[in-house]
């Protein structure tokens, strides 16, 4: 709401005045990063895009990790895109973006995913398609190349894949699956996928 956003102005401004006293451009580059986000949640896409300009200025003279800057870039693209820029003007700012992500799967994919909004408000449906898929693409390399298992998981279950197990499950176990009583959910007797009903499943787990 509008007093947790000017709480938080204060607080980032105070932060900034510490970190220039100090000549800390990486604390800066983080300060004026979040001062960004007080620009997000107040609608403010323009002031955003300056904002962070500020903030990509101090990681560089930081010499900030591929990290900061790129989260710094990529919250560019979303201000290009929600904010008051003609659609020309912002396909050509994710564009340069996109051209400074050559060593970042995650941006590479993240502009593309907006570059192919932005084609599609111009009526450019096959260059959108074209760009999605090339997002989807690079998001599956990325949460296949060399991360941890749980990263995968995780990463994974953003696909909508669980509401599609859901529903076969559903369609295997017929209409009427679930009803709801007193005591909570009732399975039907339908068959699962592992072989036994859901009823003995369930009585197995909770007792008859």
């Amino acid at each position: 709401d509008r007093a947790t956003a000017e709480g938080a102005e204060d607080i980032v401004e105070r932060a900034i005045d510490v970190y220039e006293r100090q000549q800390d451009d990486a604390g800066l580059a983080y300060a004026w990063f979040c001062m960004a986000e007080v620009d997000w949640k107040r609608c403010r896409f323009a002031d955003m895009e300056k904002v962070l300009e500020r903030a990509l200025d101090h990681a560089e003279r930081a010499g900030g990790g591929v990290r900061e800057r790129t989260r710094i870039l990529g919250t560019l693209c979303r201000a290009a895109l929600v904010g008051p820029r003609p659609v020309p003007d912002a396909i050509r700012r994710c564009e340069d973006i996109r051209a400074q992500a050559a060593q970042s799967l995650d941006l590479q994919a993240a502009v593309d995913m907006i570059l192919a909004v932005l084609y599609a408000m111009t009526g450019s449906f096959d260059e959108s398609r074209r760009l999605l898929g090339r997002s989807r693409t690079r998001w599956g390399r990325r949460c296949g190349s060399g991360r941890r298992p749980w990263r995968r998981r995780r990463a994974a279950s953003r696909w909508p894949g669980r509401g599609r197990r859901r529903l076969r499950r559903l369609r295997r176990c017929g209409p009427g699956t679930w009803t709801r009583s007193g005591s909570g959910a009732e399975p039907c007797a339908g068959r699962t996928s592992r072989g036994s009903t859901c009823g003995a499943r369930r009585e197995r787990t909770h007792g008859p």
